[in-house]
């Protein structure tokens, strides 16, 4: 009985343990993937390469493994790298290896990269990316390849050159500067990023030391030398390491701090009669025949402000806009001295612009015309022209306004423009008859007519709203054209705006509809529409004036001297912001500057810098006001002072010029020199700055525009 019983406990523990097997097996079942070697070398400068991965297949079937790799990064807790690695998938057989190819991009870095290789989620290994051969184009600043560049060092004190990367990448590196086989300064820059430099301080060694001491008055010791820069990787790995090498030759130019002996008054008079024939010729060569083009083409300018000031019914913002422009041509003609090589191209650029923003004058000039013949032919009853006609044509002019308002406008911008202006002024001047346009006002007037005692019609003709005999026409063949159609257009568009109203009961509407006046249309449309709101409205909005909730805005908020700044008065309350009554509260705006304007929305340019209060007012058709919380705008100088600037740099070239000829004339000419009489001698100095001046034109290069 004791062995039965002890036989089934070992039974029932031998079962338990394999159960227990078992289930650990189907927890953690064994990886059926092994990487076997994961590492691509990239041996080229490109941000893109393709490699290899071997993955070994242990598992008892064939797989397609579903490989994902990344993010990459270069230290441990670093920013991941923008490398992407995109595996093929390609099936393994069981037991079997086989080379995965492996397309990497981005690789702009240098260096090492690790990321970790997944299958379907679960990782089984790391890729290691190392680019051991890339661009590497750091040299010193102003360094252009063909001349050795220039260390200068004073005796005694530390001098500095500026490294430049040019490179898209981040580079670490080390640099040595060298004399020969000789070493006289190292260092090491961790990192510098693109288009990023930095400054690698060289010291100067005391007395007669590797630089030495100055030798005679008007040269230095120079030598030759080597600066080296060697790419490695990043951190305290990469030292020892060198990948990507380069050697930029130098010349080593020794100053010593005592200075040198100098025959002042000899080199005063030379320096004066150099920079008077400079200046001389600088004046006779650009002076006269750039300000004869720049008085022309500031004429060409001021003839722009007379047609500006021409415009009275243009918008305040196209009108502020054409005048910034005009001020924009004027600074850019400023913007370089008359002396300057490179005044005539600028010269040149300020006409096509100037021909440019005339034709957008003239454009707007046609506009306003346009506008003032539709509200002619509203008011004259000639009965040419229906509102229909008059309206559709008054909203695409409104809408070239708009456009035009926009600021710089490409060619075929503006040409779109003037191709809806012409259709404008073709649709205004013709009067044959529109079939199309017929049966759309006829179809109005029925939908009307099928509405004639709920709208009250009776009411119209009563009141002299609209004439009767356009209510009779019962057929489309009854409306006679030119004159049929224009009595029934108009009474179709005065009946649509006054039928959701009572007439009767409105006798100021009734006025504005009896008038032919387009404002007074304008005016009835307004009307209707705010007689169909909430009779509160005006109280909210006198209150909201008084309670100070409006908001004043203005953009840009730094706006630069000449340019263009648009101001934005509304009510906090979008209801009320939106609401017809706040048609009738008129905003008066003061700038500070002397300037006024009115409206809701305005524009405005200061034309002096500094900083301007500007306060707006409202005021409601009982002449009721409503001061609003001034804002102070800051108007800045746009650029600095271009005048300035640019003509130092038209100095500095001339300066330059006259250096180079000095150190020529005392380094070979002055013992000829000497042999002159006095007044030969101050000739030929003054015909040495001419020379001068004309050879910085031909060799140095010029300046941006």
């Amino acid at each position: 009985m004791n062995r039965f019983r002890a036989s089934l406990c070992i039974a029932v523990l031998s079962s338990a343990v394999h159960a227990a097997a078992a289930t650990n097996r189907a927890a953690t079942p064994p990886q059926p993937l092994i990487v076997i070697t994961s590492e691509i070398v990239i041996a080229s400068d490109t941000p893109a390469a393709t490699g290899t991965i071997t993955l070994q297949n242990n598992s008892k079937k064939d797989i397609t493994p579903q490989l994902t790799i990344g993010p990459f990064f270069a230290d441990p807790g670093g920013e991941p790298l923008p490398i992407v690695a995109k595996p093929t998938a390609k099936l393994i057989k069981k037991g079997m290896t086989e080379l995965i190819a492996v397309e990497l991009s981005n690789v702009t870095e240098p260096g090492r990269a690790k990321a970790e290789i997944r299958n379907d989620a679960a990782p089984i290994g790391e890729l290691h990316v190392l680019k051991r051969v890339f661009a590497f184009n750091v040299a010193p600043l102003g360094f252009d390849g063909k001349q050795p560049f220039l260390i200068h060092q004073i005796q005694g004190q530390r001098s500095s050159v500026t490294l430049l990367n040019p490179d898209p990448m981040t580079h670490s590196f080390v640099w040595s500067l060298r004399e020969g086989s000789r070493e006289l300064a190292r260092g090491r820059v961790p990192l510098l990023r693109p288009n990023a430099t930095v400054d690698i301080d060289i010291p100067r060694e005391p007395g007669d030391g590797v630089l030495g001491w100055l030798e005679g008055t008007l040269q230095a010791p120079q030598a030759p030398g080597t600066l080296l820069l060697r790419a490695v990787p990043r951190g305290p790995a990469g030292i020892g390491e060198y990948w990507v090498s380069k050697e930029i030759p130098v010349q080593l130019q020794r100053t010593t701090g005592e200075g040198a002996r100098r025959d002042f008054p000899q080199m005063g008079l030379i320096l004066i009669f150099l920079f008077l024939g400079g200046i001389t010729s600088l004046y006779l060569t650009y002076w006269v025949p750039n300000m004869l083009k720049k008085n022309d083409v500031r004429g060409e300018i001021e003839d722009l402000t007379q047609k500006i000031h021409q415009l009275r019914l243009t918008p305040s913002t196209l009108r502020v806009l054409l005048s910034v422009r005009r001020n924009q041509l004027r600074a850019l003609l400023d913007s370089r001295a008359v002396t300057s090589l490179d005044f005539p191209p600028l010269a040149a650029e300020c006409l096509q612009q100037v021909k440019t923003l005339e034709r957008l004058i003239e454009l707007t000039q046609r506009i306003e015309f346009l506008l003032i013949d539709i509200e002619r032919e509203w008011e004259s009853g000639a009965m040419r022209l229906g509102p229909t006609i008059l309206q559709r044509n008054r909203r695409l002019l409104q809408k070239s306004v708009e456009r035009l308002e926009q600021g710089q406008l490409t060619e075929d911008e503006l040409r779109a423009v003037e191709t809806a202006v012409d259709q404008a002024k073709q649709s205004l001047g013709a009067a044959a008859e529109d079939p199309k346009l017929t049966q759309e006002v006829f179809t109005r007037a029925q939908n009307l007519q099928k509405r004639k005692t709920a709208l009250k019609l009776d009411e119209l003709v009563e009141s002299a709203v609209v004439m009767a005999p356009a209510l009779e026409v019962t057929k489309i063949e009854d409306v006679g054209w030119p004159v049929g159609f224009w009595k029934l257009d108009y009474a179709v568009t005065k009946m649509e705006v006054a039928v959701s109203v009572p007439v009767s009961a409105q006798p100021e509407l009734v006025k504005l509809l009896r008038t032919h006046s387009l404002d007074a249309y304008l005016e009835a449309v307004r009307l209707a529409r705010q007689l169909r709101e909430d009779p509160g409205v005006p109280g909210q909005l006198e209150q909201a004036f008084k309670d100070k909730k409006v908001r004043l805005s203005f953009h840009p908020i730094r706006p630069a001297l000449n340019s263009l700044v648009t101001f934005e008065l509304d009510v906090t309350d979008p209801a009320l912001n939106a609401s017809a009554a706040i048609q009738t509260i008129s905003c008066h705006w003061s700038f500070g500057d002397g300037y006024h304007a009115d409206g809701w929305r305005v524009s405005h340019y200061f034309a002096r810098s500094g900083k301007f209060s500007v306060t707006p007012t409202l005021t409601d058709r009982d002449n009721h006001q409503f001061p609003i919380d001034p804002v102070t705008v800051t108007v800045e100088k746009a650029g600095g002072d271009l005048i300035g600037a640019r003509t130092r740099i038209e100095w500095i070239r001339l300066m330059v010029a006259l250096f180079v000829v000095l150190l020529g004339l005392l380094a070979g000419a002055k013992e000829q020199l000497a042999k002159l009489d006095f007044v030969t001698g101050l000739v030929a100095l003054f015909a040495l700055g001419v020379g001068a001046d004309q050879i910085k034109n031909l060799l140095a290069p010029r300046t941006d525009k």
